[in-house]
């Protein structure tokens, strides 16, 4: 109860199946979390049921600009002031994005504001069939730099935390 809680999880395709929704509410009960940004919530209608199934004071909001798994939150109003209704933005640069603008969320916790941008960039160049490693690399590449010039432009004065899923290779090792 003393720290703001945020969790970011790329859900995949939610939801995958009829037991999805209460495996996911439980698991989300169990982390006390006090915002959660998710990636691939493809069911409106489920999305819907699993913030009914949170119970009071949990409120959703689902982006709906790319017609597939949409950037969502979920948001613990018992712990957590909404500023304002979330937003997208670099819409006219959605091919980087894989037309999965990024969303933000204006919050307070305890008289302090916070902006949460919620993204998820183009994935594989994995060498799977149809993949151009090179050109997915290319489309990251892209988005970040967009994102960073429109942080610095709009941001710069402001708490900020950039939450998704990245898709891109983790490298461990340090030289």
């Amino acid at each position: 109860d003393t720290s703001l809680d945020i969790v970011t999880w790329n859900i995949e395709y939610f939801p995958k199946d009829d037991k999805t929704i209460e495996y996911v509410s439980s698991m989300i009960n169990r982390l006390g979390a006090d915002i959660i940004g998710l990636q691939e919530i493809s069911d409106t209608e489920s999305f819907i049921e699993l913030i009914d199934r949170l119970g009071g004071g949990w409120v959703g909001f689902r982006s709906n600009n790319s017609g597939y798994g949409e950037l969502s939150y979920l948001i613990n109003t018992n712990e957590v002031d909404i500023v304002n209704d979330p937003y997208t933005i670099l819409q006219s640069e959605g091919y980087y994005f894989a037309y999965r603008d990024p969303f933000v969320l204006d919050v307070s916790y305890k008289d302090t504001n916070y902006s949460i941008i919620n993204i998820h960039f183009k994935c594989c160049g994995d060498g799977t069939i149809g993949s151009n490693e090179n050109d997915e690399e290319n489309r990251r590449e892209n988005a970040s730099e967009y994102l960073e010039g429109y942080i610095s432009e709009n941001f710069s004065q402001k708490r900020l935390l950039v939450i998704g899923d990245f898709n891109d290779h983790i490298n461990d090792s340090y030289e």
